[in-house]
């Protein structure tokens, strides 16, 4: 079978629930969804339902050792 027939709906189970975190969340929610849901990449959403971009462990380790990294 020819992988462009296959749509993405074929992939996602039934059961699927849809895990995000808020642009408000502490930085601890992330770090805990992320393994817990084996992701790579945590979508991030505003209060009004707007995807406004990813969070995955090199942005948080950017924003927990960015300022040391560049001091060395």
């Amino acid at each position: 079978m020819d992988i462009k027939s296959f749509k993405v709906s074929s992939v996602i189970p039934k059961n699927f629930k849809v895990v995000t975190c808020l642009e408000t969340d502490d930085l601890t929610k992330a770090k805990t969804l992320i393994p817990l849901n084996d992701f790579s990449q945590l979508p991030v959403m505003s209060f009004q339902g707007k995807i406004l971009g990813v969070i995955s462990w090199k942005t948080i380790s950017k924003k927990n050792f960015g300022a040391e990294r560049k001091m060395l």
